[in-house]
């Protein structure tokens, strides 16, 4: 998919209603992480419902359209430099909200110093949503659920 096709995608009116999710969830997101610890943050954001379905590829191609939107305000026009705890947080929370089995991992880069963090989300056991499995380049601290 050319650079200009994902931006037509980005574009399309049925993907505003979730564009404004993600703002607002974003701007939630980056509150809680400030007032709160991670656990508190999870508890808070995390829906318990007993049915949880795996995802689909439909759901799948939506969370890849989701990541991209929030890369592109946390990267392009708020330039953080670690957007990935705001990313996971927001997309974590929207996924758990339709009842979609997701879950959320913390961890720290090998070998590298000072100490460097990066949070990513697993979708039925896997990363879709991360460029190169964070397994390789990370050591696991925490994951929820």
């Amino acid at each position: 998919m050319t650079r200009i096709d994902r931006l037509r995608e980005l574009c399309t009116l049925r993907n505003w209603p979730l564009y404004v999710q993600i703002l607002i969830w974003m701007s939630v997101v980056r509150i809680l992480v400030n007032r709160m610890e991670i656990r508190a943050v999870l508890n808070r954001l995390d829906r318990r419902r007993t049915a949880r379905r795996p995802l689909r590829d439909a759901d799948i191609e939506r969370a890849w359209i989701g990541r991209r939107f929030v890369d592109l305000i946390l990267i392009r026009l708020l330039k953080s430099a670690t957007p990935c705890l705001v990313q996971s947080l927001t997309l974590f929370h929207l996924f758990r909200r339709r009842g979609l089995d997701v879950g959320i991992v913390f961890g720290v880069q090998k070998n590298t110093s000072p100490l460097k963090g990066h949070s990513w989300i697993l979708i039925n056991g896997e990363t879709p949503l991360e460029p190169a499995a964070p397994e390789a380049s990370c050591v696991t601290l925490f994951s929820y659920p």
